[in-house]
């Protein structure tokens, strides 16, 4: 007959073996690139989808492979570039998680090429053509920003640079706001959807959606990460890039979000030290809110590529 202690032991470790079970799935789930390539597309069974295919469809035809870069560590990273007449400056434009650059990026790509802005389109890290095992929320992929950027430079030499991402990509372009390297000429930042820090998505995603509580589900994720990626969720955040970034922020969230909270953003617009702009729209859902509201949307982007470029030009005759 088993004792009280037997048994007890027995229960923990199937507790643990379970917890660490739902953790290993949960991991695979969001980190690796095998299953992020079974996520639904952008926009499907709302009233733009017609519209963003179309978008994607001019989007690739008018982007031109420009190779690979070598990242931090040695993954070869794949770059697209269009190149709109009489450009003024280029965006440096970045998808989100799960996402594709031709679809993540249809529909504000062509205002963008209207508007006389060339534009560098990015397979993040574990995604399209670039390689990778896993993706990190932002945390190589603001290294790998910065890398773009600086090959930008080297290749084109822009006057100006704005970066521009949609949730991950957000969150991508923000963290890269505060990380060494990231050149001069960076003007702007726009940043749609965004969330505040890795760990933050990922423990609101594990509550929200399967009401998996964050401790000490978190707490052992995080091990996971660190031991198969090399990073921990907490070792990077828009909240410390914050206390490094010189660069003007335009930060835009729909109301209606389901993914991907608003008060993130709000929490972003917060803890930013710069010139800062925060438009939500209302009734957007989630990477949505140039198709619910682009007359909004547009007329803001516009206002802040406009005073970004006044302060640049400023900043650029004093050095400051």
């Amino acid at each position: 007959m088993k004792t009280y202690k037997q048994v007890l032991i027995g229960a923990s470790a199937s507790v643990a073996l379970g917890l660490y079970g739902a953790t290993r799935y949960f991991f695979n789930a969001a980190f690796e690139r095998k299953t992020l390539e079974k996520f639904p597309r952008l926009g499907k069974g709302s009233p733009w989808e017609e519209e963003i295919e179309e978008g994607r469809i001019w989007l690739k035809c008018h982007a031109v492979p420009v190779g690979t870069i070598n990242s931090f560590d040695g993954l070869k990273l794949s770059g697209y570039y269009v190149e709109a007449p009489n450009a003024k400056r280029t965006i440096v434009m970045c998808h989100g998680w799960r996402g594709s650059w031709e679809r993540d990026l249809a529909g504000i790509s062509k205002w963008f090429y209207k508007n006389g802005c060339n534009m560098l389109l990015i397979d993040q890290r574990a995604h399209g053509f670039s390689q990778g095992k896993y993706t990190t929320y932002g945390l190589f992929e603001r290294l790998d920003c910065v890398s773009w950027c600086n090959w930008l430079n080297k290749m084109y030499r822009p006057e100006k640079i704005f970066l521009y991402g949609v949730s991950m990509g957000a969150s991508t372009v923000l963290m890269a706001s505060g990380t060494d390297g990231l050149p001069f000429n960076v003007a702007g930042i726009i940043a749609d959807c965004g969330f505040s820090s890795p760990y933050d998505i990922i423990a609101y995603t594990g509550w929200n959606i399967a009401h998996v509580p964050e401790h000490p589900f978190m707490d052992v994720l995080n091990l996971m990460v660190r031991r198969r990626i090399g990073v921990g969720l907490k070792s990077f955040s828009v909240a410390d890039a914050m206390k490094n970034n010189t660069t003007p922020l335009l930060l835009i969230h729909g109301k209606e979000d389901e993914f991907v909270p608003f008060g993130m953003s709000i929490e972003n617009y917060n803890e930013s030290n710069q010139d800062t702009s925060l438009l939500l729209i209302d009734g957007a859902n989630h990477c949505l809110s140039y198709y619910v509201d682009r007359k909004n949307y547009t007329k803001t982007l516009k206002e802040f590529i406009i005073k970004a470029e006044k302060d640049f030009k400023t900043r650029d005759l004093y050095g400051t």
